[in-house]
C-alpha cells in the first residue's frame, strides 16, 4: 500500500464506510491510500478522495498488517480490535470502565488475568 497524498482536516470530519456497512467519523488527517496489493476495507465517503481507501489489511506470512490512514475515535477502535482479536486468539476484556486496563500474564506454569485477579495500580489508591 502507498499513501498517495494526505489531507489535513483541521476541525473538519470525514466519514469512512467499512466493508461491514458501518460508518465512522475521522478527524485531524486523512491518508489517501493506493492499496497496491493490500485489501481495502474502509473507504472515504466524501471530499475529493471519496471512494479511496482509508484502511487496508495486507496478509504477510501467517499474519496480517493493518494500516489505519486516519484518526478515528474510540468507537471505531473498539469495533476494529473487537473484530480482529478473536481471530488471533488474543484474550480481551470488552466493556471495561474508562481508565481501566486489563492484561494477561502467562508462564509455562500459570496464567493470571482479569477476572481471575484484580490489582489496583493507581498511584493514590483510588478505585
Amino acid at each position: 500500500m502507498v499513501v498517495e497524498e494526505w489531507d489535513a482536516l483541521f476541525s473538519d470530519t470525514v466519514s469512512v464506510q467499512m466493508n461491514n456497512g458501518k460508518t465512522y467519523l475521522c478527524s485531524q488527517w486523512a491518508d489517501i491510500i493506493e492499496p497496491a496489493g493490500a485489501e481495502p476495507f474502509g473507504w472515504y465517503r466524501s471530499e475529493y478522495y471519496a471512494g479511496k481507501a482509508a484502511i487496508t489489511v495486507n496478509k504477510l506470512g501467517s499474519g496480517s498488517v493493518y494500516y489505519i490512514g486516519a484518526n478515528f475515535g474510540p468507537d471505531f477502535l473498539v469495533d476494529l480490535f473487537g473484530g480482529i482479536l478473536p481471530t488471533l486468539e488474543i484474550e480481551h476484556f470488552p466493556g471495561l470502565p474508562d481508565g481501566v486496563e486489563a492484561s494477561v500474564r502467562r508462564s509455562s506454569e500459570a496464567r493470571l488475568s482479569v477476572p481471575d485477579q484484580l490489582f489496583n495500580l493507581h498511584a493514590d489508591g483510588d478505585t
